[in-house]
C-alpha cells in the first residue's frame, strides 16, 4: 500500500488471468474493485488477448 498526501494508505488491487503458470493481462486499480472495474478489465485487457479455438 502506498501513502497518500494526507498520510492515509491507498488501496491498490490487481486483477490478472493465470494461464500455464503465467500471469496474463495484469491490471491494477487504486481503490476498490467492483463490477465496473472488472468489466473494463475484461473488455480492454483479457478479451483482446484470448485466441479463438
Amino acid at each position: 500500500m502506498r501513502s497518500s498526501q494526507d498520510g492515509n494508505c491507498l488501496r491498490v488491487n490487481m486483477i490478472a488471468a493465470l494461464c500455464n503458470q503465467q500471469l496474463v493481462a495484469p491490471f491494477t486499480v487504486e481503490g476498490f474493485c467492483n463490477r465496473s472495474v472488472f468489466e473494463i478489465w475484461l473488455e480492454t485487457c483479457l478479451i483482446p488477448r484470448l485466441r479463438s479455438g
